[in-house]
């Protein structure tokens, strides 16, 4: 009991739901500098240095676009291109406790990103502008008593090499699909002690229900120990349930110097475990406090749902042993004007928008979410498909580098969504022209290597393709009937009609007419009651932004 308190009485750094009392997590997000490098007018100096003058440049705060257009398929065609910076003093919290590692955390920038620090070069991230990296500055030079400098570029020019691809000549690959700008997700700041829980590092799992005797919850933990010398390292969990109190349980091994060791320990069972459902979705805490050599040096916070699901092409889709009948959308993170740079507080308000409208599933389309989206789902009761960065864009061929940065996509991806109980499957790929046979068989192998817990899909409009049936679930795009009826296969409509007339309606595009609308819904409901009527079909999310 006296574990629990010392949880509950630490200071709240990350999310209001998390809590720590040793390592600090700190938003990055207010009094940036900003500008963009115009050819014509060329920044003067070298902004990646920390005596760079930028007091001339806009001051922002993050989420941030580069650019913000109006909402028109044009103003979208010729939204900024190009190269951007930005620029930002920090100091490391007087009040954190420890200050053996650091570590720079960026949840998305768009979409090449090189990273200095006091004018030293951390690195480049350029699998996609969608998935989250971060950078070690421990040794890197960093002030730990004062000023610090952050320099960011950012290059958002189409890249048939970078997820998602595009037709090569660096225009934007389609009408549903602009990537944007800017540095438009969370970046924190991470204090922790030299042993301490990796970045993410912490997979949290039930096993399939029924839980008549219980669920069992499984932790499977990273803990890194660059001390110069091996310690003996306990992890010492609590799980949290508001009503009926608190398991407690540990784990003990020696890390060595320089090591990373994975503590693989089951908690439990919970007796009578409260399910996580679309209608009650229950979330509980799983607390680990890490000593080295007794002594408290790092703490990890996390929310994960008891929950279990099957889906099979006889008796579809079933959460918790019971029916659900997959009625969805298939959504962009994008807003009008501010672009992709959404906050979180609007992933609230959408969620409950799409709830109240009878929606029980997003797909993610077509790349993962900022986290807070995922914790916004688990919240509300809203499941989610979330997948790769992928536009197929009629491309039979791409690049070795474009497919070695999704297996990294799919890596960074599961990497931060891995503990949520909306989502429950993968995505690898969007409406694809090739029959990418080795590919998507790559894509699925990782998949499943690093999640075992979930199934994978691929959206694809072309049934004729070998693909289709690589992943766990079909997923087809205008595709399904009557023609492909997938024998012994899981399978979802993807994608149907209903959004391209309403959405080239709210762009201002020329195609806005009555009568196009009217066709568009017509051809919605068909298709829906078409759905409906096919026995392999477990749903569908339509299209629309």
């Amino acid at each position: 009991f006296i574990v629990c308190v010392c949880f509950f009485t630490a200071r709240a750094n990350f999310y209001p739901e998390r809590y720590y009392q040793q390592r600090t997590m700190t938003k990055l997000n207010m009094g940036w500098k900003f500008i963009t490098d115009d050819p014509e007018n060329p920044i003067t100096g070298d902004p990646s240095q920390s005596t760079f003058n930028d007091a001339a440049w806009k001051t922002v705060n993050i989420p941030h676009s580069a650019s913000y257009d109006a909402p028109t398929k044009t103003d979208e065609d010729a939204s900024f291109k190009g190269t951007c910076w930005y620029r930002k003093k920090f100091s490391i919290p007087s009040g954190a406790l420890h200050k053996g590692k650091l570590f720079l955390q960026f949840d998305g920038a768009m979409q090449v990103a090189d990273v200095w620090l006091n004018g030293k070069k951390l690195g480049t991230h350029n699998n996609s502008g969608y998935t989250w990296f971060s950078f070690d500055i421990t040794d890197s030079g960093v002030n730990l008593s004062g000023d610090n400098v952050l320099a960011v570029r950012l290059n958002n020019y189409y890249d048939t090499k970078i997820p998602p691809g595009c037709p090569g000549d660096g225009t934007p690959i389609g009408p549903d699909y602009y990537i944007f700008s800017g540095l438009y997700r969370n970046v924190w700041l991470i204090s922790t002690d030299k042993c301490f829980i990796d970045l993410y590092g912490q997979q949290i799992s039930v096993p399939q229900g029924p839980y008549g005797q219980g669920a069992p919850v499984r932790l499977k933990t990273t803990v890194r120990n660059e001390t110069t010398a091996a310690k003996t390292v306990m992890l010492r969990y609590a799980i949290a349930d508001a009503t009926r109190g608190v398991l407690l349980d540990s784990m003990t091994q020696t890390v060595n110097a320089g090591q990373s060791a994975v503590f693989d320990k089951t908690v439990g069972p919970i007796v009578n475990p409260h399910l996580w459902s679309l209608s009650d979705p229950y979330l509980y805490r799983a607390f680990t406090q890490v000593f080295a050599d007794g002594v408290l040096v790092d703490d990890y916070v996390e929310r994960f749902g008891v929950r279990w699901y099957t889906w099979t092409a006889q008796d579809k889709f079933k959460l918790n042993g019971e029916s659900v009948y997959i009625q969805g959308n298939s959504l962009h993170q994008m807003f009008p004007w501010i672009q992709n740079a959404v906050p979180s507080s609007r992933f609230h308000k959408d969620i409950q928008l799409a709830k109240d409208m009878g929606v029980n599933i997003v797909r993610c389309a077509h790349y993962p979410r900022d986290p807070s989206y995922y914790d916004v789902c688990d919240e509300r009761g809203m499941l989610l498909f979330v997948e790769i960065p992928t536009w197929g864009n009629g491309k039979t061929t791409y690049p070795s580098e474009f497919w070695t940065r999704e297996n990294e996509c799919v890596r960074e991806m599961i990497t931060v969504a891995y503990n949520h109980p909306s989502i429950i499957a993968w995505g690898l790929f969007n409406e694809p022209s090739g029959d990418f046979i080795t590919e998507i068989t790559q894509l699925n192998n990782r998949a499943h290597s690093l999640d075992s817990t979930r199934m994978t899909y691929m959206a694809s409009n072309n049934t004729s393709l070998q693909i289709v049936k690589i992943p766990d679930i079909a997923g087809l795009n205008y595709a399904w009937v009557p023609a492909f009826q997938p024998t012994g296969l899981r399978a979802v409509n993807t994608e149907y009609h209903v959004g391209w007339e309403y959405d080239y309606a709210f762009r201002g595009d020329s195609r806005d007419i009555e009568s196009v609308i009217g066709t568009g819904t017509i051809g919605f409901w068909t298709e829906w009651l078409a759905c409906l009527a096919t026995p392999t079909i477990a749903g569908g999310t339509m299209w629309c932004h």
